[in-house]
């Protein structure tokens, strides 16, 4: 952070931060409130941080909870995390990863949320506008290697996540024959269904693996030409 001669500077950025804290504690609140949700994300790469910069690349993914079960899946690969497993599926390279959950944090109960803290405190600059109305925006300034800046745009209302715009501060080439450029990627939260209606067995472990005598695990007939890699004996 800059060193600045004003004695205000210090307490204008912890009340924004706290300001900004709370609504990201809201945020991660609505979220936590609903035991069942399905949402509907377009990730969007931009070849510079400018508006109207060439797209360079789109994925879409849906994100689906019930209970303290998560499903995610984006483009080829797919997720399962229960409370006791989680479960990963390569489809393009035809690969099935298996293993415990061992942290409580690895069940995901963020994923629909925010998990900001580590930004805000590298943060050198927040603020809190409402650009639009129905529309509540926060502006993250990162001191961190990778990003240099973080937008969060959200229902002021019902607290539910509307767009995310990360700013990567490292360039890339994009292109051929064009100089390398910073990127940024835009997060759309096209739809976000509270009451949704799911495949009986999406989160079912049985989709992926079943148990088998000795009490280990093998692939279910789906997977059966996956490569299996079974991590739950490892210590």
């Amino acid at each position: 952070m800059k060193l600045l001669c004003f004695f205000l500077f210090p307490f204008c950025l912890t009340a924004q931060k706290e300001a900004v804290r709370q609504e990201i504690e809201q945020i991660n609140r609505a979220y936590g409130q609903m035991t069942e949700l399905r949402t509907e994300i377009d990730y969007i790469m931009y070849a510079t941080h400018t508006p109207g910069a060439k797209q360079i690349d789109r994925q879409h993914a849906v994100l689906s909870r019930k209970g303290d079960s998560y499903h995610y899946q984006i483009g080829e690969i797919e997720t399962l995390t229960t409370p006791s497993y989680k479960i990963a599926a390569d489809h393009e390279d035809k690969a099935l990863t298996f293993d415990k959950v061992r942290n409580p944090s690895e069940r995901s109960e963020t994923q629909f949320g925010l998990d900001m803290e580590t930004a805000l405190e590298a943060c050198d600059s927040v603020s809190l506008s409402e650009p639009t109305p129905g529309t509540r925006k926060i502006t993250l300034e990162i001191a961190l290697p990778d990003l240099e800046r973080v937008e969060l745009y959200f229902d002021p209302k019902t607290h539910l996540m509307q767009k995310v715009i990360l700013f990567y501060r490292e360039e890339e080439e994009w292109e051929e024959n064009k100089p390398a450029t910073q990127a940024r990627m835009e997060l759309i939260y096209q739809k976000q269904d509270a009451h949704p209606v799911f495949a009986k067995d999406l989160f079912s472990i049985d989709r992926f693996v079943r148990k088998i005598d000795n009490g280990g695990f093998t692939p279910a007939p789906r997977f059966k030409n996956y490569a299996f890699i079974n991590q739950t004996n490892i210590q």
